[in-house]
């Protein structure tokens, strides 16, 4: 059974062999957010995720997931008081150690948001995220655009575009009472034309 460690200045962590190809192929990737630019309290929080290590005899860590964790390092090795899931060489194969590597990175990019939600992110955070955690996180009180911009690459007016395409066009708006049931319009359809 796997056991649970917590990393310390001691703790030596390398790129498992069978994850390399996946880890080598992620770090080539071209990012929707700039990582370098995020707010230093988020960046620890990210860094500090639980890995999944092989545990070797010689007491060495090799990492195959998460993958994109190891990015957001400050160093060679993860922060002090990472969690990490330790396995035996005996406890999980090649094979799954290079499926989850695999998995690992993928996730990251299936999960990626699409560009054009870009807009919706900034207020979904506001509405959403309490502001304590805004404070923690980006070391202010919203996620602003100014933040999204910098983080992103987009331009402000490019974000400003894409809010105002979303925006819906002003229609006359129907009155409740003068809205027509879906049954209202199968009778009225329903009904003998008179033909003149």
């Amino acid at each position: 059974m796997p056991r649970i460690i917590i990393s310390s200045s001691k703790t030596q962590i390398e790129i498992h062999p069978a994850a390399l190809d996946a880890h080598l192929w992620a770090s080539d990737l071209k990012r929707q957010f700039e990582r370098t630019a995020l707010p230093a309290p988020l960046l620890s929080a990210l860094a500090k995720q639980p890995l999944q290590c092989i545990n070797t005899d010689d007491k060495r860590l090799l990492l195959f997931a998460p993958l994109c964790t190891a990015f957001l390092w400050q160093g060679a090795q993860p922060p002090d008081k990472t969690p990490i899931i330790c396995y035996t060489q005996k406890e999980i194969s090649e094979e799954d150690v290079f499926k989850t590597a695999w998995a690992s990175v993928l996730g990251e990019i299936f999960n990626s948001l699409h560009p054009t939600v870009l807009p919706d992110l900034r207020d979904s955070l506001s509405e959403k995220l309490p502001e304590h955690l805004h404070r923690a996180f980006f070391m202010s009180k919203t996620f602003s655009d100014s933040l999204l911009c910098t983080l992103t690459g987009m331009a402000r007016s490019t974000l400003t575009d894409q809010r105002k395409a979303k925006k819906p066009t002003s229609k006359a708006t129907v009155n409740s009472s003068e809205e027509l049931s879906v049954e209202s319009v199968l009778q009225q359809l329903l009904q003998p034309r008179n033909k003149k």
